[in-house]
């Protein structure tokens, strides 16, 4: 988080709850007494805020906030948080504030969490949106993620969105978008709000990068996805996009990491800033292809890590629908933050790719199925004698 934003946030806070002096406690409470005291959990939920809630009382002063637990965290009834030691007039002037802020970010985030939990397994995302309470935005998007959702805009700065009034004040979504291209760079994506079939068609033809489906029944949104899955142009624009990705890396070793290392391409290779470990999931940008292929970014196992190459394997989500893993097909149990999926490893696309297909914006997850399980079944079915052959013999 942005703390000079976070600051401005509680000494607001704190301005508009002491905008004098505290005529409570002066009386009572004198300058030298200190205390020690508990914060404790109310109701099971996800903790969320821990660093800001100690942050009111590090700008107050000589009060000192520790916690056994970290954001993200399952709290449970009755549960000791944190403890707070210090100066009693202090965490009497920033207690309110302290809880208040902790409280709605704890809220938001078990919510989220509520609602997230039942997208497991599905390719589905839970996105939040602009109508934050004023002045808390960065908080409560902060909130959002910690509950395992994600952000969508936080400001009007962050992506261009096409809603229905950019569209009634430029005519039609064409104009819309034509006008949008003509004064933006081309590195932003344009998004656009479609209420209806007609919109939607609409929007493709015009190959906006992200179709927003805004208030449709479940039938329509279905209809929606059937159209995009027949539309000619959305592999196009899937296409493009990962050449994107694939121009901002060979940008990036090209310009600067040739520069810094003052040498030829073939005697530099790409860098990361951080790689994952060998028995970990990651998500590579393996790229387009032909239809029936793994393609675009996916979660990849990894099995060995050669320096400037990876040998892995890409794994699928498994739905309630997915049939019987096939003969070249693993379930492994994957850890993703404190909750527990299961990921089907496509063996017959096992490959080794670039590192710099590695996509940093996606954290690396855990297996939790031991590797040597996952060794053997990779020796038995790819490099084991086939038993028709056996037979043959």
């Amino acid at each position: 988080m942005n703390w000079l934003i976070v600051d401005e946030i509680i000494k607001n806070a704190l301005k508009e709850d002491i905008p004098s002096e505290d005529i409570t406690t002066i009386p009572i409470v004198t300058e030298d007494s200190l205390c020690s005291v508990n914060l404790i959990s109310k109701e099971d939920g996800i903790l969320a805020g821990a660093e800001v809630f100690a942050r009111v009382f590090y700008l107050l002063g000589e009060v000192d906030v520790s916690f056994n637990k970290e954001d993200g965290d399952i709290l449970k009834k009755g549960e000791i948080i944190a403890i707070i030691k210090g100066k009693t007039k202090n965490v009497l002037l920033g207690e309110r504030v302290a809880l208040n802020l902790l409280q709605r970010m704890c809220g938001i985030a078990t919510l989220t969490n509520n609602f997230s939990k039942k997208l497991i397994g599905t390719n589905a995302k839970l996105a939040d949106t602009r109508k934050t309470t004023p002045n808390l935005r960065i908080l409560e998007k902060y909130s959002v993620k910690i509950g395992g959702g994600i952000n969508h805009r936080c400001n009007l700065s962050d992506g261009i969105l096409i809603k229905d009034n950019h569209i009634d004040a430029a005519g039609s979504i064409t104009n819309a978008i034509n006008l949008i291209r003509k004064n933006s760079s081309f590195v932003r994506k344009i998004e656009v709000e479609t209420e209806n079939l007609d919109m939607v068609k609409e929007a493709l033809t015009c190959n906006a990068d992200i179709i927003m489906l805004d208030n449709m029944s479940i039938d329509e949104m279905k209809k929606s996805l059937k159209n995009l899955e027949e539309s000619d142009c959305y592999d196009v624009g899937k296409y493009t996009y990962s050449l994107l990705h694939q121009t901002r890396q060979l940008e990036y070793f090209y310009c600067q990491l040739l520069e810094q290392e003052e040498a030829t391409p073939d005697q530099t290779f790409y860098h990361v800033s951080k790689r994952p470990e060998v028995h970990q999931m990651a998500y590579f940008n393996i790229g387009r292809g032909f239809p029936k292929e793994i393609m675009d970014a996916h979660w990849c196992y990894v099995l060995k890590d050669f320096g400037s190459k990876m040998l892995v394997i890409p794994c699928t989500s498994i739905k309630e629908d997915s049939p019987e893993a096939s003969f070249y097909e693993l379930d492994i149990d994957v850890r993703i933050r404190r909750y527990y999926i299961k990921s089907r490893m496509q063996l017959s696309d096992m490959r080794c790719v670039d590192i710099q297909r590695l996509d940093l914006r996606k954290r690396f997850c855990n297996v939790v199925t031991s590797r040597e399980e996952i060794e053997r079944f990779i020796k038995e079915n790819v490099f084991g004698e086939d038993e028709n052959e056996k037979s043959l013999e």
